[in-house]
């Protein structure tokens, strides 16, 4: 693939990312969700393995509790 190819694609999946549709990719949100599956298909496209189960997402536990002063608090 030459530069300017790259470049394009470069710019593509970036506008892709960047869109609004994406609704600012907020964690937890639809649009964070969105770009997740794209970015996943992206690597499925190039031929990477998944590294967490046959699943390119890793799984993180976390919990929420209430911190001495009764806010809520997530832990990792």
């Amino acid at each position: 693939m030459d530069t300017l190819t790259r470049t394009a694609r470069v710019q593509g999946l970036t506008e892709v990312l960047a869109a609004d549709s994406l609704e600012g990719r907020l964690t937890g949100s639809r649009g964070s969700a969105m770009a997740a599956d794209f970015i996943a298909k992206e690597l499925e496209a190039y031929g990477l393995e998944p590294a967490f189960e046959g699943s390119f997402f890793q799984p993180v536990p976390f919990a929420r509790v209430r911190d001495g002063r009764g806010r809520e608090r997530t832990i990792l």
